[in-house]
């Protein structure tokens, strides 16, 4: 099983309330939700947050609200944490899951499908887009740049 976890916090600092932001018509959140139900690879596709609107916008566009506490909700807690903490409270645990950000309105299912293809260890991380991991490895913790493969470009390289 497959599953796709995408963090959408209400506080961003920059540029604010951007996961529901308008972008071309749609929340900016309502892509990668759309671009990870229409990949067809994952049995289940979650939104964590701990807004309220966020998680009406998530629910309306079809994806699973998990509520995400407060103290995982602060700038310095990365989505990796994030990740590692829902996994370990789902009933069942899946085999992978790609952690997606919630703004990328450029993300293709087929950006996704590929992305899993390279997945030989424990992580394959893009250039700011999603990452994939071995539930194992998110609920303990293991760095990202241990044994991942990373997009640069036109190529993938292996560190």
């Amino acid at each position: 099983m497959k599953c796709a976890l995408i963090p959408a916090r209400g506080g961003s600092k920059r540029v604010k309330r951007k996961n529901i932001r308008q972008f071309a018509g749609k929340p900016l959140l309502s892509y990668s939700i759309i671009a990870a139900q229409k990949a067809g690879i994952f049995e289940r596709v979650y939104v964590s947050t701990e807004d309220k609107e966020i998680a009406d916008v998530a629910g309306e566009y079809g994806a699973s609200v998990l509520c995400r506490p407060g103290n995982l909700a602060a700038d310095e807690i990365g989505t990796q944490e994030v990740a590692g903490y829902h996994l370990k409270m789902l009933r069942e645990t899946p085999d992978f899951c790609c952690v997606v950000y919630a703004t990328c309105p450029l993300l293709t299912p087929q950006d996704l499908k590929d992305s899993f293809k390279l997945l030989k260890r424990d992580y394959v991380v893009t250039e700011g887009w999603l990452y994939w991991g071995r539930p194992y490895w998110f609920i303990h913790g293991k760095p990202l740049t241990e044994s991942v493969k990373y997009d640069v470009g036109e190529r993938w390289i292996d560190i």
